[in-house]
């Protein structure tokens, strides 16, 4: 709620300045419409009623000069005045219409009273028309008569016109109190809300006030005063403040963390440049014996470098011999294996031959089968041939009715004379066939007596083979053991040759850090001492 204090604090004041505005917006508005229906509504009205009233006036005078006078001028000036004031009146009439009348601007009332006007109008035209007429008709008698039968259609006409002249100037005066009072309102209106707002503002700065007093916890001067000396590193004054959660009161605290702070951040930079020094000492001791374990291990590895080279050497020789055990197994392997190799092409061989004479044993079956089945054909080509003779014989006996029959017949015939030739031509070709497969089943029978010979002599190689194998492998064996128990200490020699290395560099690698220790270690001491000389700012 405190938080929101200054923006509810303003916000009435705004809303009072929002109400004032509005409801001076709003009387104005009043006032605005109250004038403009007394300047553009009533008064224009009155404005035409006055011209309806001053024209039927100064006619009525025109009519009894035009009877009064005898002299024709004066007659002809009465007449033409007359004729300028019925012009006025019609002008005011047709404005009233258009602006009023049209637009539905008038009320009952109004509209009551202009009807009896333009009755009487048009009662009285007709008749000053016709006065006009009989006093130029020399008729003097008659024109007085109708004279006075106008005047008190005259006297209406006015007492009509004024009627509404007054009732325009009655409305007029009723709405001049409607604006006095409403402007009257508004004054007190205004002067009340101007009344609250100097009071609420009042208010809302004396709460102001004591709100920023709660909130900053001192004088603003004085607070201003105490960050000033903050700022400038001056933490010997002790601040003190009554206002709880205040401004004050949390520079006050921030001011005592920081004098404990910064006394603890002094202690401890005076043990760091203390410790820098220390350590600075105890790294050069430490580097002066990691330099001699340097030049140890750097004489250490120029032995260990001469025993490698001897140990290469041997290394070498035992290698030589090794391969060629190697050499002598891998050939006598690679015989073993080209042999094996043989005997099992040669065995598939003897498989794939007595399969091949087993299958053409079958096809000198199957060609036996395949004549007996050519036979078949050609005795049913000969049985087809003598079908299609006779149908032939019975399409010829029913003469043109058998004669689509007889081509069938004939074609039948053919077909079965190609089948006979057929099956002679395949019964040729299966005696053949047969000649060739006896043939074959010959040879190959003589074919695999020789591979079972070859077979035989190859299985003997293979046996010898196998006995050099054995001898290569004993001697690869003997020379696979001397090689790696050479193998063996050639890589302890390497192993303590690396070791031997790698604590050279460490040796180094130690010295180079214990270097760079020493400079961080001088670094160190600066840095505490720089912070040692960028506390004297502060005092304490």
């Amino acid at each position: 709620m405190k938080n929101k204090f200054l923006l509810i604090g303003f916000g009435i004041i705004y809303i009072l300045i929002a109400i004032v505005i509005i409801v001076s917006i709003i009387e104005l508005n009043f006032i605005e419409t109250s004038l403009s229906k007394i300047n553009t509504v009533n008064s224009v009205k009155q404005r035409y009623a006055i011209n309806f009233r001053g024209s039927v006036h100064d006619r009525a005078i025109a009519l009894r000069d035009v009877i009064i006078d005898n002299d024709k001028s004066d007659i002809a000036s009465h007449i033409k005045d007359i004729k300028r004031l019925e012009d006025f009146y019609a002008e005011a009439k047709a404005n009233m219409q258009t602006n009023f009348v049209d637009k539905n601007s008038l009320d009952a009332k109004e509209l009551e009273i202009l009807s009896r006007i333009n009755k009487t109008e048009d009662l009285a035209q007709p008749l000053i028309h016709n006065t006009i007429k009989l006093k130029l008709a020399g008729d003097n008698e008659g024109a007085l008569i109708d004279l006075n039968k106008s005047r008190p259609l005259f006297t209406n006409w006015l007492k009509f016109i004024n009627e509404f002249i007054d009732l325009q100037e009655t409305r007029n005066q009723s709405l001049s109190p409607i604006v006095d009072n409403s402007v009257t309102v508004t004054y007190k209106i205004l002067i009340a809300l101007a009344i609250a707002l100097v009071i609420v503002g009042i208010i809302v700065m004396i709460l102001t006030d004591r709100f920023l007093t709660n909130t900053i916890g001192e004088n603003p001067g004085k607070a201003l005063l105490s960050l000033s000396h903050l700022s400038e590193g001056d933490l010997r004054e002790e601040l003190h403040t009554t206002k709880k959660n205040s401004i004050m009161e949390k520079i006050a605290l921030l001011s005592k963390r920081l004098r404990d702070n910064l006394a603890s951040v002094l202690k401890t930079a005076n043990e760091v440049h203390t410790s820098a020094q220390n350590i600075t000492s105890s790294i050069d001791t430490t580097t002066q014996i990691i330099s001699k374990q340097s030049n140890l291990t750097n004489e250490n590895k120029d032995f260990i470098y001469k025993l490698a080279a001897s140990m290469d050497t041997m290394k070498v020789s035992a290698k030589r011999t090794l391969e060629n055990s190697h050499i002598t197994q891998s050939l006598s392997q690679q015989g073993k294996d080209r042999v094996s190799e043989a005997v099992s092409k040669i065995s598939l061989v003897t498989d794939n031959i007595q399969e091949s004479a087993s299958l053409v044993k079958n096809l000198q079956e199957n060609s036996k089968h395949i004549n007996e089945s050519a036979n078949l054909i050609a005795d049913v080509a000969d049985q087809t041939n003598l079908l299609a003779l006779n149908a032939a014989i019975e399409a010829a006996r029913a003469g043109e009715h058998g004669r689509g029959f007889a081509v069938v017949a004939d074609e039948v015939r053919k077909l079965a004379e190609r089948s006979a030739e057929s099956s002679i031509a395949i019964q040729q070709i299966i005696k053949e066939v047969e000649s060739n497969i006896t043939d074959c089943v010959k040879s190959i029978e003589k074919s695999v007596s020789n591979a079972k010979l070859s077979q035989d002599l190859v299985l003997h190689t293979n046996k010898m083979l196998d006995e050099i194998y054995n001898s290569a492998n004993n001697s690869l064996e003997d020379a696979s053991t001397a090689s790696s128990i050479l193998d063996e200490k050639v890589s302890e020699i390497l192993i303590l040759q690396k070791n031997i290395e790698e604590s050279a560099e460490m040796a180094e690698s130690t010295n180079k850090l214990m270097l760079q220790n020493v400079k961080e270690a001088e670094k160190l001491k600066q840095s505490s001492q720089d912070i040692k000389d960028n506390m004297q700012f502060f005092k304490v």
